[in-house]
C-alpha cells in the first residue's frame, strides 16, 4: 500500500475498499433472494410431500348400498404406508350436488371398513378421499377416487 517512497499509494487502497464494497453487495443481494426465495421452497417441498402421501394410499369403495335416507359403504384400502387420519365419503345427490361425511375410524393397510352414514336423503354415487397427516400433524385431502353407484 506504500510506493517507493514511503508515501501511501491511494490507488492500491481504492481498489481494496471496491473489493470490499463489492462483497458487500454480493452478501446483502444473496440475502434479499434467499428471504424471497426460502419461502417458495418450503411451501414446494411440503406439497411433493403430500404428493407422496395421496400417491402411498390407496382407497377404493367395494360397496355401497342406499336406502331411503341411510348409506352403507364398504371401503377397502390396499398396500400402501401413508398416515391416513381420515376417509371422506362424498355421496352424489339426484340433483347433481354433493355431501362430505368425514369418518375418524380409517382402515388400516389391507384392511376393509364398513360405514353406516344416515344422510337425510337417498345417495346416487359415492366417492372416497383420503385425509393424509403432513409432519405438523395437519390433515389434507388427496383427490377423491371416481364416484361408484349405490344400489
Amino acid at each position: 500500500m506504500y510506493n517507493k517512497k514511503g508515501a501511501m499509494n491511494k490507488k492500491a487502497l481504492s481498489d481494496v475498499v471496491t473489493t470490499v464494497l463489492i462483497v458487500l453487495l454480493t452478501l446483502v443481494a444473496i440475502g434479499i433472494l434467499w428471504s424471497f426465495l426460502q419461502p417458495l421452497f418450503t411451501k414446494s417441498g411440503a406439497k411433493i410431500q403430500q404428493a407422496e402421501a395421496c400417491f402411498a394410499v390407496n382407497l377404493e369403495i367395494s360397496g355401497c348400498s342406499v336406502s331411503a335416507t341411510d348409506a352403507n359403504v364398504t371401503v377397502k384400502r390396499k398396500a400402501g404406508s401413508a398416515n391416513v387420519k381420515e376417509v371422506r365419503l362424498i355421496f352424489g345427490k339426484a340433483d347433481g350436488s354433493t355431501m362430505v361425511v368425514n369418518q375418524s375410524d380409517v382402515p388400516s393397510e389391507l384392511e376393509t371398513k364398513f360405514y353406516m352414514s344416515s344422510l337425510g336423503f337417498s345417495a346416487k354415487s359415492v366417492a372416497v378421499a383420503p385425509g393424509v397427516a403432513d409432519s405438523q400433524g395437519t390433515i389434507n385431502y388427496c383427490n377423491p377416487t371416481q364416484p361408484v353407484t349405490c344400489k
